[in-house]
């Protein structure tokens, strides 16, 4: 240049202070970036300072390699931005450790800027190139993808990732620093545990454990314990008791009895104790070693002991519910239920447990309603069965009338359902939220399990219902199974197929899922977790009621205790409005039937009532009749003569 030249300002000067410019707009101070230029640049054209907290300056500064481009070369249909770019820019970025670094296009034409992060646009050259020959050129056509636009949100997005990378950095080189030579950085003050470190993962489980569990942080503690090996579990009493809960908890009971072996062999506290105890009958239960009879017996007897407020309330509400399942069908429930679930109600609202255990508390002893609701419609309608099993024809306005008894207290559960799921949703706790939805679901599918059963199935003002149920039960399942809880999800899947079942065989409507997917899983999920297979109880019903004998014999009274026929004899009494001195024929007609079905196997004979006091004045008396050969007994009041005759 002569000495009147003055240096040209060109167009690649030019693009590159506009460039420079630009960036800043999207980097910059109010979006949590320091944004310097490196000067002199030996690698990168800047090296930015994360902003924390909108104010705080970190230290954690990572690299930027800008260039600008006037036209953009795309490849594979437009989804990537190909530019040749330096071997040995792309190997210092990356050894920017830890965040390594980011490179960012110009593109002046278009003027919008493209950007991806360092380790992936190598991750990505080593897939296309499949060896590392590439690394030995001076340059190398990096594929930055079209989509990856930097904006007001992108940028936060980087903010975000590469904050994650220098507070990730951070918890590493404290965990494990010291097996290197390198030094504890004990400045954050926020650190205390990493939980990709084996040791720090037991001493949060020796230090929290208990305490999460009894806010029933199951989906926390389940996956935190069962990634810590046995042996290890086995050396801390604290962390055998977390495992031996959140294993039984998520369904896996085998695993949950070797953990409770172990601590049964240890001094435990008093509490402790009373803990593990009730946690081996739910697992004994669980398994089929003790049937229910003999968990409420051994629960009883649990209850006898001091007690403090959580677990007496715990027990008491198991106690309550395995008492409603023994409740008989076809006789009166006592009121003393409904009286101490109504207390056992009162109790959760004035506890001082947090939401998320007053929430639980309350859907649990809801399903004690819910079951004693089932009690009462069975009671009220189980007369019409044995009406019409002596020829009477019920009207379908009594049906309807005997299912409206209940009306009240499907109201109740309703709005208890409901307050709870209403309270779950403004906590956004998805675990009350889903046992929630989960309990409405299965009190909806046991009330249509026996309406079914009394032949009063519910109208087509119900079908929108039935698919609501449908959504719920599928929600629950993929909620349960988020949450750990495969043995709340197994159930929950079970009822799903259920409802579906419903939906095709009863009411005839279409919904989205396929059976054969459903019962795939269901065997699935029985596999995995050794779970004793559920009968789909609305495939055995409808079944059971098409090989009903149509010859109305009450062979159903055959399980009946003297309890149960004294019931039905009153029913029967009442609904003929017959004087109470004929109670006595309609028991002895009952127990006459008992006896026969009880003794004669043999399906070539039956039970012939004579039909001479239909209305129960008199005695009632029976015959016998061979089926193949015609041959009966002449008639006689006492079944016990007419079955020895026969030899039975």
């Amino acid at each position: 240049m002569a000495f009147l030249d003055s240096p040209v300002v060109d167009t690649f000067s030019r693009n590159s202070e506009k460039s420079e410019l630009g960036l800043r707009q999207f980097l910059n101070q109010d979006a949590g970036f320091i944004c310097r230029s490196e000067v002199p640049d030996k690698g990168c054209d800047f090296d930015v300072e994360l902003i924390l907290d909108g104010e705080r300056s970190s230290s954690w500064k990572f690299p930027i390699q800008l260039k600008s481009i006037e036209t953009l070369k795309t490849v594979n249909d437009g989804k990537f931005v190909s530019y040749p770019f330096e071997t040995s820019r792309l190997g210092y970025l990356m050894r920017r450790i830890p965040a390594m670094g980011i490179i960012v296009l110009y593109s002046v034409e278009e003027h919008k800027y493209l950007y991806e992060y360092a380790d992936k646009l190598y991750t990505r050259l080593m897939d296309e190139r499949e060896s590392t020959e590439w690394q030995a050129n001076d340059k190398v056509n990096i594929h930055i993808p079209s989509v990856n636009i930097l904006s007001k949100d992108t940028a936060s997005d980087i903010h975000k990732t590469i904050h994650n990378r220098f507070e990730q950095a951070l918890r590493m080189q404290n965990s494990f620093g010291p097996k290197y030579g390198l030094p504890m950085l004990n400045i954050d003050k926020d650190f205390k545990y990493d939980f990709n470190n084996l040791d720090h993962k037991l001493k949060f489980l020796e230090e929290h454990g208990l305490s999460l569990i009894n806010d029933y942080e199951i989906d926390m503690i389940f996956k935190m314990v069962s990634s810590v090996p046995h042996i290890l579990v086995y050396r801390s009493k604290n962390i055998l008791i977390v495992a031996a809960v959140a294993y039984s908890e998520s369904g896996l009971i085998g695993e949950s009895q070797t953990f409770c072996n172990k601590l049964i062999k240890i001094a435990l506290t008093h509490d402790e104790n009373l803990m593990i105890q009730f946690l081996i009958l739910k697992n004994q239960l669980a398994l089929g070693y003790i049937n229910y009879n003999d968990f409420l017996f051994k629960l009883k007897e649990l209850s006898r002991l001091s007690l403090d407020n959580r677990n007496n309330l715990i027990i008491r509400l198991n106690i309550i519910q395995y008492e409603l399942l023994n409740v008989k069908a076809l006789v009166n429930v006592p009121e003393e239920f409904m009286h101490s679930i109504e207390e056992v109600f009162e109790i959760i609202r004035s506890t001082d447990f947090n939401d998320r255990n007053k929430g639980l508390n309350m859907l649990w002893n809801c399903e004690n309603l819910s079951l004693l609701s089932s009690c009462v419609l069975t009671s009220s309608l189980g007369g019409m069965q044995i009406r019409e099993a002596l020829g009477e024809q019920i009207p379908i306005e009594e049906r309807i009338r005997a299912a409206k008894k209940t009306y009240n207290l499907e109201i109740k559960i309703s709005s208890i359902i409901s307050e709870v799921a209403g309270k779950a949703k403004t906590n956004a706790d998805r675990l009350v939220a889903t046992n929630a939805y989960a309990l409405d679901v299965r009190h909806f599918l046991l009330i249509q399990l026996k309406l079914i059963a009394f032949d009063i199935p519910l109208g087509v003002e119900y079908h929108q219902k039935l698919l609501d149920r449908i959504s719920n039960a599928a929600n629950a399942f993929n909620s349960f199974t988020n949450l750990s809880l495969y043995r709340d999800a197994y159930n929950a899947l079970c009822n799903l197929i259920n409802l579906v079942e419903l939906a095709d065989r009863v009411y005839f409507i279409e919904h989205s899922h396929n059976k054969i997917d459903l019962y795939k899983t269901k065997n699935e999920i029985e596999i995995e977790f050794e779970i004793s297979p559920n009968q789909i109880a609305v495939v055995g019903l409808l079944e059971s009621k098409r090989n009903k004998k149509e010859d109305r014999d009450l062979a159903f009274c055959k399980e009946m205790d003297d309890e149960q026929i004294d019931f039905l004899a009153a029913t029967i009494l009442d609904s003929m409005k017959l004087p109470t001195e004929r109670l006595i024929n309609i028991i002895e007609e009952l127990k006459a039937y008992r006896m026969f079905h009880q003794r004669c196997t043999d399906k070539n004979v039956e039970v012939i009532q004579v039909k001479d006091a239909q209305d129960y004045s008199s005695p009632i008396y029976f015959y016998l009749k061979s089926k193949a050969t015609g041959i009966q007994t002449s008639p006689k009041r006492d079944m016990d003569s007419l079955l020895k005759g026969w030899g039975y």
